[in-house]
């Protein structure tokens, strides 16, 4: 982080390539910015109150083993207690048993928001990659295209944190789906004598994409 001098005040910023060793102190806090940054690509549309309780319990469910978020006691305590604090700071409202950010708010939320942004991206770009793979494919080939789909994207603007892609992310996503049952794999000591073909639930695959895009498309 780098510091400049102006007559209104200091600047404070970073060089680009920079992007991946700040991220690497962000993801240490990860987990306690999971729930309110999902909660606020929700509450960025107007959401019900049990809208937004499923909606969570399915991203923390299905990003576990990226933020270990104990679901159970996210869901019975901490919940109500981030929306009571967005409420006594002026970021949230309720009308019509739905709740919207204020004016003021929508800046705060969007921030939190993007605190899961590369997370997301990452994943879509894994699931891309699989989605358009033969059966078989191995997993350093799938890593291969996988990268390249998300290097694509970046020049397409519709990835916004060339950080996000990760050897770690993708393996966790490729791990997702075998427990999912999307995918099926073949052991192997090495990534190149791992393969994946489709599972019995491959059908699913297209749906958890839209609503991964569906979430980056909230913002």
């Amino acid at each position: 982080v780098k510091i400049s001098n102006d007559p209104r005040g200091e600047i404070i910023y970073f060089d680009e390539d920079k992007r991946r060793a700040l991220d690497v102190y962000r993801n240490v806090v990860a987990h306690f910015l999971a729930t309110p940054s999902f909660a606020a690509r929700r509450i960025l549309q107007g959401v019900s109150r049990a809208e937004l309780r499923t909606d969570l319990q399915f991203w923390l469910e299905f990003f576990y083993t990226e933020l270990f978020a104990p679901t159970g006691t996210v869901m019975a305590l901490h919940v109500d207690g981030f929306l009571d604090y967005f409420e006594r700071i002026g970021a949230l409202e309720e009308r019509e048993e739905r709740l919207y950010p204020t004016e003021k708010g929508r800046r705060y939320f969007r921030f939190l928001a993007e605190q899961t942004r590369g997370l997301i991206e990452s994943y879509y770009a894994t699931f891309q990659a699989v989605l358009t793979a033969p059966d078989g494919t191995s997993e350093r080939e799938l890593e291969k295209a996988t990268e390249e789909g998300f290097q694509r994207a970046q020049l397409l603007g519709e990835v916004e944190r060339r950080e996000a892609w990760t050897v770690t992310s993708f393996r966790n996503a490729l791990e997702l789906l075998v427990r999912r049952e999307v995918l099926v794999r073949s052991e192997g000591n090495k990534p190149k004598e791992r393969a994946y073909a489709r599972g019995p639930r491959f059908d699913d695959l297209p749906a958890f994409l839209e609503r991964l895009a569906a979430s980056l498309g909230a913002l």
